[in-house]
């Protein structure tokens, strides 16, 4: 699909719905719900909570998983405005239909992110009850991905350990143990951006009473001397 697809999206608005109607009650709903249009439900998440890379993957991976299961549901595709570019005025839109999804482009300020529209009738009409039942579903399972990720985290985490920094990717910062029998890595998401500065590769942290404590650059030769 094409973006000459989304122009007889904007066309069928223009033809089947006053303009100035469909966003005063796009307004009214959106400010009834709380939705928020400027985040997307990613962004929303990541505002509030420290999120690993491999949590924002599931969150993603969920997040389509609970679209693709709404289109199932009403037997119908669904189109989700996802996000607008950082450096245009472009919005991206996911539609899910048989379990496929799809990126579109369109450039409309029309579509509010976080919203989900629909065909019925031959029109493309907001999906109310399914833009509320869809960002209900998708803070649901975000929260249960973080309490995951921060129990596995304070797993990881142990008082009096050394910790040596495997790789700092894109300000990520990964951790392997240094103590202890069983190895394991791990994306710190906590770490103090103070001491973000000495965290190069090979790097040696320790972990005391809730804080990292910089020890040396020595990190592999403590290994190889073991």
């Amino acid at each position: 699909m094409k973006l000459d697809f989304f122009v007889n999206i904007e066309n069928n608005f223009r033809k089947n719905y006053n303009t100035r109607e469909f966003i005063n009650e796009l307004s009214n709903f959106l400010e009834k719900n709380n939705v928020k249009t400027e985040l997307e439900f990613l962004d929303q998440i990541k505002k509030k909570n420290n999120i690993s890379l491999i949590s924002e993957n599931k969150i993603i991976e969920g997040q389509n998983i609970i679209l693709n299961n709404y289109a199932k549901k009403i037997k119908d595709k669904i189109f989700l405005v996802a996000n607008k570019s950082k450096i245009s005025n472009v919005y991206n839109i996911f539609m899910y239909e048989e379990g496929k999804k799809t990126t579109l482009h369109f450039n409309n300020k029309i579509f509010p992110i976080n919203t989900v529209f629909r065909e019925e009738k031959g029109k493309y009409i907001l999906d109310k009850k399914g833009t509320e039942e869809i960002k209900n579903e998708i803070m649901n399972m975000a929260s249960k991905v973080i309490y995951e990720q921060n129990k596995k985290l304070e797993e990881y985490r142990k008082n009096g350990y050394l910790y040596m920094v495997e790789e700092d990717i894109n300000d990520r910062i990964y951790l392997t143990n240094i103590t202890g029998d069983t190895k394991y890595v791990f994306e710190e998401i906590d770490f103090p951006d103070n001491l973000k500065i000495l965290a190069t590769e090979g790097a040696v942290f320790q972990y005391e009473n809730n804080q990292y404590f910089f020890i040396a650059n020595n990190g592999y030769e403590r290994i190889y001397k073991k």
